[in-house]
Order: C-alpha cells, then sequence, then structure tokens
C-alpha cells in the first residue's frame, strides 16, 4: 500500500453479531454446531413430509424441541441463521418443501405468539388454509383421474378465488366453509380460530381475520359470527400458538420455528419453579359450540398455586403442542436458562452446543471474511497474532470477531499495510477495550455495592505508596476490609507479575497496619490462556472476577459477601448476626415496607426529571441540527422512502450526536445585549471551552463532520430506496443487494478514516457548559451518553444493511 492511499475495506463486522435475514451473506465456519444443524434439519424434513399429525402415532410424532445453548457472544444466534439458511435454500428450490420463520422469544408467550403470527404472514396462513380446502375438494373428486389434478392446479393459483373455483365445480359454500371449519377445528382443537381462518378465505372478512389473530378485538362484523374471544393473555396465546403448529402439521408440512433469546422467555419461571409435578396449562378446554364437548369438569383447586407455576404449565404445553404438530422448534439461550426449567427440561429432546473457537477456527474465519472483500490469505495478521487473539477473548466468537476488526482497521490507517504482531494484541487488549470498560466496570461495582448499601470508599490507599491504592474499599468489620482491584486485561507474564507484587504490597500495608484484608481482582476485559492466572489466585486468595455485563452484578455480589462473612468469622464476630438483622426486618415489616415505598416514589421522580432533561435537550439539539441543516442547504426530503425501522436507527444517532451540540451553545449568546447580559452569561461558555484546549475544539469538529457523514448515508439508503419497490414473496436481487452493501461498506470505510477517538473530548466540553439544576453535569453520565453514541455511529452501516433486508424478506 501507498502511503496516503485509500485504506482497504474492512473485512469483519462492526458489530460481530449475526443477524437472521434471509439472503444475509454469512461468514461460517464450519463446527460439530453446523453439522449438527445440518443433521437435524435434514432428518427433520425426511420425517415429516407428507405426514399429517392424525396419522402419526401418539408418542411418535416427527416433530420435536431443540436447545441451541452457549455463553454470550458465542454465535447462538448466527447458528439460528445458518439453520434458517438452510431452510430458505430448500425452500427456494421447492417452495413447498419447508416453512421457516426466527423469531426473538420475548418476555412472555403472548409476545413469543404475535411475532410468529408476524412473520408467518397473511399471505402465508392464507396459502396453508387453501391447502386445506385443496385437499377437500380434491378428495371429494376421487376417482376423477386428471380432472383432480386440474382442478387442484386452479385452487392452488393465488390469483383465482378458490372458493369461486369450488362454487364451479357446484360446490356449496357455505356447506364447504363448514366442513373445512369442522376439519380445521379437528386439527386445532380452536373453534374461533378455526373459524377465524376460514374467514381469510374471503376477501370482504380477510383484513378483519387477519387482525384477530394478530391480538386484536373482534370487530362486529365477527362477532355476528359468532368470534367473541381474544387472544389477549397469556392463557389465549398458548392455545392459539397451538393451533398454528397444529395447522401446518395437519397439512403434513414442514414447520421450522427458530427462536432466539429465549432465556428471556425463561427468565419469569426461574423463581418459581419447583422440582415437582407440574399441572399443564389447560389448551383443550371444551368447546362452547360443539354439542359433543361435555361442560368442563371443575379441577381441585390448588391452594396459593403461583403466577410462576401457572406460567411454568403453559410453557410446558407450548413445548409438548409443538412437538405433537409435527413443527421443529429451535430455542436459543444461556446454558443456564435451561439448567433452571426444571421439570420441563426433558420436553426438550435435543440439545446443541455452540463451541468457543479454537486457532483452527479463528483462522477459519478471518480467511472467510478475508475472501468476502476479495481479499487473498491472512495478512494483516498472522498465526501468531490470532493466536494471541484467542488467549485475550478465551475463544469467544463475537470477541473475536470485534477484535480482528479493530485490529486491521489500526494495521491499515495510516495508509501503509503492517503486520499484526501478538504484542499489538496485547496493547489493544489493554489500550483500547480495556480501557473502554473500566470505567464501565467501575460504575457497575458503585451500583452493587449502594444497592447492598455497604459503606465503600473509592481509590483508597492502605498506606502512603502507589502500590497500596484499591480501587474499592469495603469496611467489612472492626479493623477489617475487602479490597477490590480493577485491571484492564491480563495478557501475558508481565501483568501477572504486575499485579501480585501489587497484592503483595497491599497486604504487607495491611499487616503493617493490623488490618485484616480479603482481596478480589475483577478483571474488566480478559485473562489470556497463556497468563498464569493461578498466581493471580495464589496471591488474591480467590480466582479473578472477570467482567460480563450480563452475570457481573450478581457475581460480584455473591463474592463480596463470602469476602465479608470469612472476615467476621476471622474477628471471631458473630456469625449469625446477619440473620438476626433479618428477622428483626421480618417484625418491622410495615415500616420496612413503609421506607422502600418511599425510596421506590423519591426514585421514580429522579428518574422522571432524568427523562425529562434528556428529552428536552435531545429537543433543544434536534432543533439546532434542523436549523444548521437549513443554513447548509441540507433541507429534508418531502417524504422518505425508507422502512420505518431504518428511518428509526438513522434518527436514533442524529439524536445522539445532537446531545453533544455543544458548538452552538458555546456561542449563541456572544451578540447579546451587553446592557442586560452580563459578561460571564455571554462569554462564559466560550471561556469553559477554550480553557479545555485545542482537543475540545477538535472534538466538536469531529461531531460535526460525523453528523454530515450519517446525513450523508441517510440520504444515499433514501435514493437507493426510492430507486425500488418491494413485492411480497420477492426476494432482493442480487445486484440490487450488492448495490446496498457497497453503500454500508462505504460508511464503514469513511467512519474508519474518521477520529473516533476525539470525540472524548466533547464530553469535556458537555460538563463545561452551563447546566441547570436538571441537567446531569457529572462525567459519568455524560461519558455513558459518549459510549452510546459511538456504538451507534459504529455499527450503522450493518444494522442499516440488516433492517433493509429485513424490509425486503
Amino acid at each position: 500500500m501507498v502511503a496516503g492511499a485509500q485504506p482497504p475495506p474492512n473485512p469483519f463486522s462492526p458489530t460481530a453479531i449475526a443477524t437472521v435475514v434471509e439472503g444475509a451473506d454469512l461468514v461460517t465456519v464450519e463446527t460439530a454446531a453446523t453439522e449438527t444443524i445440518k443433521a437435524l434439519l435434514s432428518g427433520y424434513l425426511e420425517s415429516v413430509r407428507g405426514r399429517s399429525s392424525e396419522s402419526v402415532a401418539p408418542g411418535r410424532a416427527p416433530g420435536r424441541v431443540v436447545a441451541v445453548v452457549g455463553d454470550y457472544g458465542a454465535g447462538k444466534t448466527h447458528l439460528l441463521a445458518y439453520l434458517a439458511n438452510l431452510a430458505w435454500a430448500r425452500r427456494d428450490a421447492d417452495p413447498d418443501s419447508v416453512t421457516c420463520v426466527e423469531v426473538d422469544a420475548g418476555t412472555t408467550i403472548r409476545d413469543l405468539y404475535s411475532r410468529l403470527v408476524q412473520a408467518l404472514g397473511a399471505d402465508e396462513l392464507l396459502r396453508r388454509v387453501r391447502s386445506v380446502l385443496t385437499a377437500l375438494v380434491v378428495g371429494q373428486l376421487d376417482g376423477a383421474g386428471k380432472l383432480g389434478e386440474d382442478v387442484r392446479v386452479l385452487l392452488d393459483n393465488p390469483d383465482l378465488d378458490p372458493l369461486a373455483v369450488a362454487g364451479g365445480l357446484g360446490f356449496a359454500e357455505v356447506g364447504l366453509l363448514a366442513e373445512m371449519q369442522d376439519r380445521l377445528f379437528q386439527a386445532t382443537r380452536h373453534a374461533e380460530v378455526a373459524h377465524v381462518l376460514t374467514l381469510l378465505l374471503r376477501p370482504a372478512f380477510h383484513d378483519r381475520a387477519w387482525n384477530w389473530l394478530l391480538g386484536g378485538a373482534p370487530d362486529p362484523a365477527l362477532r355476528e359470527r359468532g368470534i367473541t374471544g381474544e387472544i389477549d393473555d397469556e392463557d389465549a396465546a398458548t392455545r392459539a400458538f397451538g393451533t398454528l403448529t397444529a395447522l401446518y402439521g395437519h397439512a403434513g408440512q414442514p414447520l421450522v420455528i427458530a427462536v432466539d433469546e429465549a432465556d428471556r422467555l425463561f427468565a419469569r419461571l426461574h423463581r418459581d419453579i419447583k422440582p415437582d409435578h407440574i399441572e399443564p396449562a389447560d389448551t383443550t378446554r371444551p368447546d362452547p359450540t360443539d354439542p359433543t364437548d361435555p361442560p368442563p369438569v371443575p379441577a381441585a383447586r390448588t391452594p396459593r398455586r403461583s403466577a410462576g407455576r401457572a406460567s411454568a404449565g403453559r410453557l410446558q404445553s407450548l413445548l409438548e403442542t409443538a412437538a405433537r404438530s409435527g413443527a421443529l422448534l429451535v430455542l436459543a439461550g444461556v446454558d443456564e436458562a435451561f439448567d433452571q426449567l426444571g421439570p420441563i427440561r426433558p420436553r426438550i429432546a435435543e440439545t446443541v452446543r455452540v463451541p468457543l473457537f479454537g486457532l483452527a477456527e479463528t483462522v477459519r474465519f478471518a480467511l472467510r471474511c478475508h475472501e468476502r472483500v476479495g481479499r487473498a490469505g491472512l495478512a494483516p495478521f498472522t498465526e501468531e497474532a490470532l493466536d494471541t487473539v484467542v488467549g485475550v477473548t478465551d475463544g469467544n466468537p463475537r470477541r473475536v470477531g470485534l477484535y480482528c476488526r479493530r485490529l486491521f482497521a489500526r494495521a491499515t490507517q495510516d495508509g501503509v499495510e503492517h503486520e499484526i504482531t501478538p504484542a499489538e494484541v496485547r496493547a489493544t487488549a489493554h489500550e483500547v477495550f480495556g480501557v473502554d470498560k473500566r470505567g464501565q466496570v467501575a460504575r457497575a461495582i458503585r451500583r452493587v455495592l449502594n444497592d447492598q448499601d455497604w459503606h465503600h470508599s473509592a481509590d483508597y490507599h492502605l498506606s502512603a505508596t502507589r502500590e497500596t491504592r484499591v480501587d474499592f474499599w469495603l469496611d467489612a468489620a472492626p479493623e477489617a476490609g475487602c479490597g477490590l482491584v480493577l485491571t484492564e486485561a491480563v495478557t501475558d507474564n508481565d501483568d501477572v507479575e504486575r499485579l501480585v507484587a501489587r497484592a503483595e504490597a497491599i497486604r504487607a500495608a495491611a499487616a503493617r497496619e493490623r488490618v485484616e484484608v480479603e482481596l478480589l481482582l475483577v478483571v474488566g476485559e480478559a485473562i489470556a490462556r497463556s497468563a498464569p492466572a493461578a498466581l493471580l489466585s495464589q496471591a488474591f486468595g480467590r480466582e479473578p472476577l472477570t467482567y460480563h455485563p450480563y452475570t457481573f452484578d450478581e457475581d460480584l455480589f455473591g463474592v463480596v459477601k463470602a469476602m465479608r462473612l470469612r472476615l467476621e468469622r476471622r474477628q471471631g464476630g458473630d456469625v449469625l448476626a446477619e440473620l438476626r438483622e433479618q428477622v428483626r426486618a421480618l417484625g418491622s415489616l410495615p415500616e420496612a415496607v413503609r421506607d422502600a415505598q418511599q425510596g421506590a416514589i423519591s426514585w421514580m421522580q429522579d428518574q422522571q426529571s432524568r427523562i425529562e432533561n434528556v428529552l428536552h435537550r435531545l429537543q433543544t439539539g434536534l432543533d439546532e441540527v434542523r436549523r444548521a441543516s437549513i443554513r447548509a442547504g441540507h433541507t429534508a426530503p418531502a417524504g422518505t422512502a425508507l422502512p420505518g425501522a431504518v428511518q428509526r436507527l438513522f434518527e436514533d444517532t442524529l439524536g445522539a450526536l445532537a446531545t453533544f451540540g455543544g458548538a452552538p451553545q458555546v456561542v449563541e449568546r456572544v451578540f447579546d445585549d451587553p446592557h442586560t447580559v452580563s459578561e460571564p452569561e455571554r462569554f462564559g461558555p466560550l471561556w469553559a471551552l477554550t480553557g479545555r484546549g485545542a482537543a475540545a475544539l477538535s472534538g466538536l469538529g469531529v461531531a460535526g463532520v460525523l453528523d454530515n457523514l450519517v446525513r450523508q448515508f441517510r440520504q444515499a439508503v433514501d435514493d437507493w430506496f426510492r430507486r425500488r419497490s418491494r413485492e411480497p414473496g420477492k426476494r432482493l436481487p442480487a445486484a440490487d443487494r450488492h448495490d446496498l452493501e457497497a453503500l454500508c461498506v462505504q460508511y464503514d470505510q469513511a467512519f474508519d478514516r474518521i477520529p473516533a477517538n476525539a470525540l472524548d473530548s466533547v464530553v469535556d466540553v458537555a460538563v463545561a457548559l452551563p447546566h441547570d439544576e436538571t441537567t446531569p453535569a457529572d462525567r459519568d453520565t455524560w461519558a455513558d451518553r459518549m459510549l452510546d453514541l459511538r456504538q451507534k455511529a459504529e455499527s450503522l452501516g450493518e444494522n442499516v444493511r440488516y433492517e433493509v433486508l429485513r424490509a425486503f424478506r
């Protein structure tokens, strides 16, 4: 490469998060998990094709429930995307070979049902209902030979009204619909859903029926036809979910449902599930419109049956119904979520574990990413550098991807491509990822300590030397305390030696002061596999605690609580003191409740004022952005062609930029009347800014360039969208997708050239500007907002590509 030349496109995703989008260009590294998923899909399709739920003996239904488990960032979503792409490829070859949808679980079964219905879509459900009608009509023409086949072709033609075709053959519409409704009821055991599904065939009722299936209230036309219920609670959603899977099973149509983040759905159950029998939800209660169904038998009341128990019963019924109906239901989540399902766990027939990357997988991953942008070979990486990446990320695929992206950008940013060394990887772990996380980890520690009302001090020195400083000190007992030491990353022997020496210095200072001490090392980024971590455990008295945002609060609470208890025992304290304190708290429960209630009210009032202030600043910033755009001649188009989700991505990024729109505030009062406005009021913000040095002005300039880049990107995507039309059921042509991806790559390349680190100085500008009593003036709050802005801007290209492709599904 020539110095000053345009850097090559970065082949690694800025988010390293998989997206399940039809036609997405996945970079997949073959592992045991991908082979298992491929075999699972093939086996399922072979077993279910051409078989209906009525023909399958009890306990031998071809459907099954599968768990995809792995740690955060291990690639669970990617594996679901791989499964979906395999299924969609089969469907492209044969439209009736399989139906596959991917949904996020949400937090309730109602969320899951609603997302399933929307993912299937009205046209797909109508196809399934038409297939039932076709089977019914052709079945009554049995023996008609070629006529029956001709009729099947006519009924399958989406441009023809199937009821009109059947009427032309002498079938009475009323009788045909009644028989069809009866068949659907036999399949679904849900009279109202069966009735509404038949109404999809009638144009006058199609939209009403679809709205009801989405969870809307029945309109008068539906009520006149006996549809009075709603799918508006967990029980109704559980039954409706089962009816949809049963519809596909009745038609012998394979149905693959890939559910991401299933642990969110399970979360509400963990607290209440007990290892005993769980009564299934009543999904087969008698149908009031069917005279053959007996009246319900009152169930024996279970005293104080918890809401969690009822939720567990519904989830169990959902899993059993999906398998019994012949669906392949794949649930992705962290391992712990499935382990806590208790007696529901056996309903999941198979578990696919997503493995971490070793060196071989990481090399294949880098080569595949390079091939996608036309690069050959590993350069600028070496196998030694990638082995170091595996070490500092513990092989977590998401972290591997983020490291590779950052390292590639650094190796090519100056126009002269240089080889990435293991030392550069270790430096990146400290200087980039570790430093970025240090503030985040410190805030999480403060949150946990404050929530537990544990008295603590930050930056506490046990003696006058720097080596005896702990980042947090907790008074645990008289002449005793817990010391928390933070470090960005542990990448080699030098890091280990430095931290061991620090632990020894702290213990020596504590001994001189006759203070009992328990130590904990908190690692913000990672501990490399090659680092002798056992020495750290010896020096600090326990294993280091590595920061994971999803579990850190709970992990830290457990470790610190154990440390405090050990100190109390060594000090000869009363080990039952905590228990007696809890008993006393129970004895004064009304007062405690009142205190908690008052605390909750104060917290909500504080949150409300914060939200109102954020909205006020955001609106102020957006108004200024609009004025600046008008002055620059960048007027907004009369109407955008962008889908709502894409437009929101741009608005969110520009909104985050607007909260740091400090430049207009700095000079907006300079020319106010000097007779009525004092000099400090007119020039104070400018003095505060210039006192921060040239870096602050540079940061504002970078923010302005980034704002313009985002706006230009939005206009380019909007122009791309205006030149295309979305046709239901038709995929985006490859040439159009290539043009879209080129736009997103161009944005990524431009963003990589912007010195985004300079934006951090804008935090100081925000802190320096005048604040009213409701505006947060602390640096931590503004630092969090800047981190949010940088994440939005860095991942904007990838997220826009994802949402646009979703719009063409």
